[in-house]
């Protein structure tokens, strides 16, 4: 006999789909990448710590109005990641997971923190991405 999956689930299966919001996506993975200190160990958050962050921001970006709304958004967002292998879930009850980003969602979001700069019309041909512990430290523009 099959479960019934409840609406929620159903929406967050079919928007996993779609195309990432970029900037989400962007500023997402550098929330879960900021101050690394070691190669490949990344810091685990809860989804709604996430949302919180991007809510405080000075970022403009449209979350939703309502708290569901805006964990709804950052959800869907993350499978998106999840499925292209930039984030990890880490279970710790049937239903209940806290993310954390791996070199692979790394890379991407410096990807993205590129095609953004691009997109406001900076040169990056001279570009360098600096690894240290500040990671999101660009020629001096903090990410």
């Amino acid at each position: 006999m099959k479960e019934n999956k409840s609406p929620i689930i159903n929406l967050i299966a079919r928007k996993t789909n779609k195309p990432f919001n970029k900037d989400l996506s962007q500023l997402i993975l550098a929330i879960l990448c900021e101050n690394r200190k070691t190669i490949g160990v990344f810091k685990n958050m809860l989804v709604s710590d996430i949302r919180n962050i991007i809510v405080n921001s000075e970022e403009e970006i449209d979350l939703g109005k309502t708290r569901e709304e805006q964990d709804l958004r950052v959800r869907i967002e993350l499978y998106k990641l999840k499925n292209k292998g930039y984030v990890d879930f880490e279970y710790y009850k049937k239903d209940k997971y806290s993310v954390k980003s791996n070199i692979k969602g790394l890379e991407f979001c410096k990807t993205l923190a590129l095609n953004l700069m691009v997109d406001f019309g900076i040169d990056i041909t001279n570009i360098e991405i600096i690894e240290d512990e500040d990671f999101g430290k660009i020629e001096g523009i903090t990410i």
